[in-house]
């Protein structure tokens, strides 16, 4: 899909690149755009800026994330701006402030945050 999508649901598609206002997208793939508002549930995310939503039971292979809930998911690379992570893998990339619950963090850089539970392998803490 290419264009803009204002509220409702995608199931199983493939977003190319556009923008999404609202809405959830749900078992599909994300390679690029805009997400804002609204939750991405059981997909994999490609490239592409995500903006104060909700992440879910995913996995995120890069781009930026600006404010939201990450939850239930795993990180490979990218760029985190505040907000929460939940019960999730963390594999490379930067946290720009956070605040992360049950975290498994493998490598990356972490530049500033709030951490509770947190399993912390590998990687560097910049304050």
């Amino acid at each position: 899909m290419n264009g803009i999508f204002n509220g409702g649901v995608m199931n199983n598609c493939n977003w190319v690149n556009g923008v999404v206002n609202n809405g959830l997208i749900s078992g599909s793939t994300w390679t690029g755009g805009t997400f804002n508002n609204g939750k991405i549930d059981s997909s994999i995310w490609y490239n592409g800026i995500f903006k104060n939503g909700i992440f879910d039971n995913g996995i995120w292979e890069n781009g930026i994330f600006h404010n939201g809930t990450f939850n239930d998911s795993t990180w490979n690379m990218g760029k985190f701006y505040n907000g929460s992570i939940f019960n999730s893998d963390w594999y490379e990339g930067e946290m720009f402030f956070g605040t992360v619950t049950n975290l498994k963090w493998h490598d990356g850089t972490w530049h500033n945050g709030i951490a509770n539970l947190i399993d912390f392998y590998k990687g560097e803490i910049v304050k």
